[in-house]
């Protein structure tokens, strides 16, 4: 397993974003992922480091996705941000299919960083598929945006950070990793080593939350949170959920050593606290 990961400021980070975006978009904008949970709890240690390389932009709403990933992505490599491309993508073109075109991934210029953002869309309403993908052409090359189909439940009431971008609340995160796995996604990510299945990264990182949310003493808003954003997006019962937390068991340690990767990198959590966290939030999901 990769330990090399490169830890960076997740305030700084969100300045530097902010600075580069144009102002009207914004609102159009917001951080998902290990920032923003880094950003959530950042109060929990002194120095809120977190072990990432990628800072996840969801853009919304899904009508307007394209058009803002058009603007941003010409802005940022006109001034000399520069596409990272994973193994095995390959540059396309404007006939490229959506489904074969990389996601955009931008670099910032001058040294190396040790990060990137990525763009990311809503989904449309209704969407099935796990992922979908949507073509746009800059003039600087051509990409695709992904859209995960419960992201809109991660984006539920965000908080807004003092740069002016909106953060997804840790709950609502949470709650999309579950919702996404009631079905275990079983697709192996081949970039961690072993391969690993996708449901044991994204099921992690909810118990993972959950976890931080109990050395904070947030987790009692968690339950009105989470029916607020179901509500909203008419989604399954929560105790549907449930599924994925019995899927991640047999799989626990392996969960809780890829979220020391990453958003448990800074905080002294050990598997047997790990395995408790995993216990009450199957508890609170039955009962909420």
């Amino acid at each position: 397993m990769n330990t090399q990961l490169d830890t960076v400021d997740p305030d700084a980070l969100l300045l530097a974003v902010a600075r580069v975006v144009p102002g009207d978009l914004l609102g159009n904008i917001t951080i998902i992922g290990s920032i923003a949970s880094a950003w959530a709890f950042r109060g929990l240690v002194a120095h809120a480091l977190v072990a990432t390389k990628d800072v996840d932009l969801l853009l919304t709403p899904a009508v307007s996705a394209v058009g803002t990933a058009i603007a941003i992505g010409d802005r940022l490599m006109a001034a000399g941000w520069t596409p990272q491309y994973r193994p095995g993508d390959s540059r396309a073109s404007a006939d490229t299919p959506a489904d074969a075109r990389p996601a955009l991934r931008l670099r910032p210029p001058g040294m190396d960083a040790g990060w990137f953002i990525e763009l990311l869309s809503a989904p449309t309403p209704g969407q099935q598929l796990r992922r979908e993908w949507t073509s746009f052409d800059t003039a600087h090359g051509s990409f695709a945006l992904p859209s995960f189909r419960y992201l809109n439940i991660a984006t539920h009431a965000p908080s807004t950070s003092a740069v002016g971008l909106k953060i997804a609340h840790p709950a609502c995160m949470a709650l999309a990793h579950v919702y996404e796995h009631t079905n275990p996604d079983q697709t192996l990510i081949t970039s961690i080593d072993p391969p690993t299945p996708r449901y044991v990264k994204d099921v992690g990182r909810a118990i993972a939350l959950w976890w931080l949310a109990g050395q904070d003493d947030t987790r009692d808003s968690w339950g009105q949170r989470w029916q607020a954003a179901i509500n909203a997006e008419e989604s399954a019962p929560l105790a549907e959920t449930q599924a994925a937390l019995h899927a991640i068991a047999p799989r626990i340690a392996d969960a809780f050593h890829l979220t020391k990767q990453s958003i448990l990198a800074a905080h002294a959590c050990e598997l047997p606290a790990f395995r408790r966290a995993h216990a009450s939030l199957l508890v609170a999901v039955r009962g909420t």
